[in-house]
């Protein structure tokens, strides 16, 4: 009879782990299955989601670009500018210079005939004074 018993709560132990593992089955089988729909749903999201994030990336890549040409328009402005006021100054500059150097000239020109006749009256003064002593 103990042996019967024995056979009996072998048996029942076995059918107890085949319950087991077939339930453990059916619950693997069921995350596998709602895994699977899990993972549907999050490729079908994502890819809602990937094309939302594509145009917003398009968009700010775009939004980018325009900043970016407005600052370079900016800046080519001001650096035109900024030559242009450079190109007036110099030219201003050189009239200055060139009607400076012309004055100077002038000057020149009028001190070179001033100093000729100081040495011509000199030189005659000096003349006269050597014919006079020598009478």
């Amino acid at each position: 009879m103990v042996k019967f018993k024995n056979c009996c709560d072998m048996a029942n132990e076995k059918q107890m782990q085949m319950k087991k593992a077939r339930r453990a089955k059916k619950f693997a089988v069921g995350i596998a299955v709602v895994s699977a729909i899990g993972v549907t749903t999050c490729i079908i999201m994502a890819l809602e989601k990937g094309m939302e994030l594509h145009k917003m990336c398009r968009k700010k890549a775009l939004d980018v670009v325009e900043k970016t040409k407005d600052t370079i328009q900016d800046k080519a402005d001001a650096v035109h500018d900024a030559a242009d006021h450079v190109a007036k100054t110099a030219s201003k500059a050189i009239k200055d210079i060139d009607k400076n150097a012309s004055g100077v000239h002038e000057d020149i020109k009028d001190g070179y005939h001033d100093v000729k006749n100081d040495i011509s009256k000199t030189v005659e003064n000096i003349s006269n004074d050597l014919k006079k002593a020598e009478k």
